[in-house]
């Protein structure tokens, strides 16, 4: 009786314990957080929002400092970051004010972002990428009145993520650029996406759906580069403005929609929200600095409290320029320097010893990915000049940035364009297209006929009655008249194999990575392998059928040589009977 007493004492305790260190429940007045990391910030937050509890966040070390005598609660719950707090140890602190604090550490932005998602009771997630922080302001209000959590996503998470939500028969929605494989592994949960390559575009439809929940006429104005106590706490939309403009599709926005109220915080953008009440006429305020509690008068004033999320500056070069002769194109190659996607529009004026000739470039903005390099080749008539002995020079004006409607970065360059003549002799051909099931990879067959070469697949499919795209992103490279498997994991119930008996595969190529500019274009039969795949069964019931087939035969060989000896042998027969 004792030794289960004591049995009973732990099991008690080991539940006490793990109830209190897994879950925070709601048993505080105020959350706090401690942490460097923004993710850590935007995930303490979140969960405050979602949980009905007010929060607070260092924003410097000079910050951590007042903070104690501005939170005005008794009961702290601390999220400090392990690795880069503002301060070490303002749990100490904090309980040196009186307070009374329960503090837990995180490992890690993303770690503790998804600990704090099984802690929530919520059936709605929206999933980004860190990379991009303004797409997390631009969500928190919306996450707030549609009572969703925001999971940060990319290639190094995606397994662990998936694994919580597939079991939780949720809601989700995938906002934003994301990784591939983010994409690709969650389409089996069947989310729903808003992407329109534009982060105004975006945000503009978060704007609207939170309206469809809470009527509202007011709208918070930011560029979405920075948090800050008032705007993350849900109270209104956030609407984004540029830093030096307002792009054309804000203010076409706000002069159908019915807002009459723009609130800016920080003063860094007034000169767009100026231009937004000329073009538009609704009333701007500007929210520029907080109370000191010193006392009446402009020295009470100080400036707001904002956490400033890391942006990473664009910078698009060009890497080269020249005119091929054996095609009579200018072939340009621009490179993406940094490690966030990037829009371009280019226009070039091309000058034959000084005298301009014709100006190629863009209509449309193209994209490229981070750290890559986009080759575009543009026609152009040289016949009327001996340009092997002119001079021939390029005037470039490249305009770029992360919207393909404000593009508000520039490169002006001048640069010499080289002669070259190049012959691409790549020669590819699709041989096969599979789907494993047991697997679950659809693999694609490429023969390489020619000298290597770089290709780039893309297969549409429809999923779950939706449309995805598979490839288009990742390029491969094929050796001199080899052949060679491209895998795409990817789940299929059999519902989804019928709707992809056939599918058009297309594959942009060339010796050239950066100029991959010949295409074939070939619909394909999709052939099924694997345990349910009917040439997998069908030499074992083939070989079933063959074993009955002897069996029978050998059966009737047996009853017939008996029936022989019966006839050959009668008085023996007759001998036995009597």
């Amino acid at each position: 009786m004792k030794s289960r007493g004591v049995i009973i004492s732990v099991l008690v305790f080991v539940f006490v314990f793990s109830h209190q260190t897994v879950a925070i429940g709601s048993d505080f007045d105020m959350l706090v957080v401690n942490s460097e990391e923004w993710v850590d910030v935007y995930s303490g937050v979140m969960y405050a929002n979602l949980v009905g509890k007010p929060f607070n966040f260092v924003t410097s070390r000079e910050h951590s400092v007042r903070l104690p005598s501005i939170l005005g609660s008794e009961n702290i719950y601390l999220i400090e970051s392990g690795k880069h707090p503002f301060v070490m140890g303002y749990k100490s602190t904090l309980e040196g004010k009186g307070f009374s604090v329960e503090e837990r550490i995180s490992a890690g932005g993303k770690t503790l972002n998804l600990d704090l998602a099984g802690d929530l009771d919520v059936d709605k997630f929206i999933v980004i990428d860190d990379t991009y922080g303004y797409n997390a302001v631009s969500l928190c209000s919306y996450a707030v009145v549609s009572k969703s959590y925001v999971l940060f996503v990319d290639k190094e998470n995606i397994e662990e993520v998936y694994n919580f939500l597939k079991d939780k028969r949720s809601g989700i929605l995938i906002y934003g650029y994301v990784d591939e494989e983010v994409t690709e592994k969650l389409s089996e949960l069947n989310p729903e996406i808003i992407d329109y390559g534009d982060k105004f575009d975006n945000n503009i439809e978060i704007v609207k759906r939170y309206r469809q929940i809470r009527s509202i006429d007011q709208v918070t104005l930011t560029s979405g580069d920075f948090m800050e106590l008032g705007l993350m706490r849900g109270v209104e939309p956030v609407l984004f403005i540029g830093r030096d403009s307002v792009p054309e599709q804000v203010a076409d926005y706000v002069k159908s929609s019915g807002i009459k109220v723009g609130v800016l915080v920080g003063n860094e953008l007034v000169s767009s929200a100026q231009s937004l009440k000329a073009k538009t006429g609704i009333s701007v305020f500007l929210k520029f600095g907080q109370g000191s509690g010193a006392g009446a008068g402009s020295a009470a004033i100080r400036d707001l409290d904002l956490l400033r999320l890391p942006s990473t500056a664009l910078n698009v070069t060009i890497e080269s320029i020249a005119f091929n002769i054996v095609n009579n194109e200018l072939e340009i190659v621009y490179k993406n320097e940094v490690d966030v996607f990037s829009y371009i529009k280019p226009s070039v004026n091309i000058y034959v010893d000084g005298e301009s000739i014709q100006t190629v470039g863009e209509r449309e903005p193209v994209l490229i990915g981070a750290n890559e390099e986009y080759g575009s080749t543009y026609p152009l008539d040289l016949s009327k000049y001996d340009f092997q002995a002119s001079k021939l020079t390029a005037q470039v004006f490249l305009q770029y940035g992360e919207s393909k409607r404000s593009m508000s970065r520039v490169l002006e360059k001048e640069l010499e364009i080289s002669i070259v003549e190049i012959r691409d002799l790549a020669d590819i051909e699709i041989i096969g297209l599979s789907y494993d099931r047991d697997k679950e990879v659809l693999t694609l067959k490429i023969k390489n006929n020619g000298p290597s070469c770089h290709i780039k697949p893309t297969l549409a499919l429809t999923v779950k009655e939706d449309r995805i795209i598979l490839g288009g992103v990742d390029t491969y490279h094929l050796n001199e008249k080899t052949s060679r498997d491209v895998n795409f994991e990817l789940e299929l119930s059999d519902e989804d194999l019928e709707l992809n008996e056939n599918l058009k595969v297309e594959i942009v190529y060339g010796e050239r990575e950066s100029f991959m500019v010949d295409k074939i274009s070939q619909d394909m039969i999709l052939k099924i392998k694997g345990s349910d795949d009917s040439s997998s069964i069908s030499y074992p019931l083939i070989i079933l059928f063959l074993l009955i087939i002897i069996g029978v035969l050998l059966v009737g060989a047996l009853r017939k040589k008996d029936k022989l000896r019966g006839k050959k042998n009668p008085k023996k027969r007759d001998s036995r009977l009597g």
